[in-house]
C-alpha cells in the first residue's frame, strides 16, 4: 500500500469522526430551556388559595400539554397534590388551603422534560396572610370578700375564629402596678381561665402572644369590685366623732376565731346551774363563746 493511499484513508476517517461529533452536538442543541413560574393568590390561614404555574421557554414562549407534578411540604416532607397540565398558554392552577404556619406552605413544582425542553423544578410558598387578633378578659364584676371569683380569657380572630396560644394574664390590687400573675394556654375554642381571692379591688388584662396567622395584642381592663360580707357600719351626720384618729384596721387574714356553742351539764334535780333572765337560760341551758 502506497503513503499517498494511506493518507487519503486517514483523511476520510478524520472526516467520519467530526461528521459523528457535529450531528451528536447539533441534536444535542435541539432541547430548549425551560422556566416554571408559581405565583399563589394571597390569603388567610384555613382558607382556600389558588396556586398559577406557567411553564414557558427560556424565550417566553409558552409550553403547552406538559406535566407539572404539584408538590407541598407537610410536617417536614414533600407529598403530592396534584398533577397538571398545562394549556395552548402553557399555563395551570390548583387550589390549596392555606396553612397556619409558613414552614407548611412551602410549594415545589416540576417539569420532567421532554425531547425538545429541559427538566425544570421551583420551589415556592403559599402567602399567609395575618389575621387581626381580639382577645377580651371578663368574668363577674362584683366578689364578695373572701370568695372565690373566675377571670376569664378569650382569644379569637376579628372574624370570631377561636385561636389556641399562649397568653399572659396581668393583675393589678387595689390601684398598684400591673404585675404577671400566670401564663396560660388558650384551649381549640379560644379559652383559658383562672379561679382567684382577691380581696381587694382587682384590675386584669391579657397579652395574647401573635403567631405567624394571627396577631396578638392587649385585651380592655376587666374591674373586679370587692364587696364587704355585710353592710358596712355609717353612722348619722350628727353622731359624735371620735377626738382620736386610728389607722385603717388590716383585713382578717388566716381561719380566724371561731364560734362555740355547747349544753351545760344539769344540777341536782335535773335543773340546769343558770340564772333566770340570762342567755344561757333563754337558750335552754347552752353556753357559747369565741375561742381564737
Amino acid at each position: 500500500m502506497s503513503l499517498g493511499f494511506r493518507l487519503v484513508l486517514l483523511t476520510s476517517a478524520l472526516l467520519v469522526g467530526l461528521g459523528s461529533l457535529t450531528a451528536s452536538a447539533e441534536g444535542a442543541a435541539v432541547t430548549t430551556p425551560t422556566r416554571l413560574q408559581l405565583d399563589p393568590t394571597p390569603a388567610y390561614a384555613d382558607r382556600p388559595t389558588t396556586l398559577e404555574v406557567d411553564l414557558t421557554s427560556d424565550a417566553g414562549d409558552p409550553v403547552p400539554g406538559a406535566p407539572v407534578l404539584v408538590e407541598r411540604r407537610t410536617a417536614g416532607a414533600w407529598t403530592s397534590v396534584a398533577t397538571l397540565t398545562t394549556d395552548a398558554e402553557g399555563h395551570a392552577a390548583v387550589d390549596l388551603v392555606v396553612a397556619r404556619t409558613a414552614a407548611d406552605n412551602a410549594v415545589r413544582a416540576t417539569y420532567a422534560g421532554d425531547v425538545d425542553h429541559d427538566p425544570v423544578t421551583t420551589t415556592g410558598r403559599l402567602e399567609l396572610l395575618r389575621r387581626n387578633g381580639r382577645v377580651a378578659t371578663g368574668g363577674p364584676e362584683k366578689v364578695v370578700d373572701g370568695h372565690d371569683v373566675a377571670v376569664t380569657v378569650r382569644w379569637t380572630t376579628r372574624s370570631g375564629d377561636p385561636v389556641e396560644g399562649t397568653v399572659e394574664l396581668f393583675r393589678s390590687l387595689a390601684g398598684k402596678r400591673w404585675e404577671l400573675v400566670r401564663r396560660l394556654r388558650t384551649d381549640t375554642h379560644g379559652r383559658a381561665a383562672i379561679t382567684t381571692t382577691p380581696r381587694v379591688d382587682s384590675r386584669w388584662r391579657a397579652r395574647a402572644v401573635g403567631q405567624e396567622w394571627v396577631e396578638g395584642g392587649w385585651s380592655p381592663v376587666h374591674r373586679v369590685d370587692n364587696l364587704p360580707p355585710t353592710p358596712p357600719v355609717r353612722l348619722p351626720a350628727a353622731a359624735p366623732r371620735p377626738r382620736r384618729s386610728l389607722p385603717p384596721q388590716p383585713r382578717a387574714a388566716g381561719d380566724g376565731p371561731h364560734w362555740w356553742s355547747r349544753r351545760s351539764p344539769p344540777g341536782p334535780g335535773g335543773r340546769w346551774p343558770v340564772s333566770p333572765g340570762t342567755p344561757a337560760a333563754r337558750w335552754g341551758g347552752r353556753r357559747s363563746g369565741w375561742s381564737g
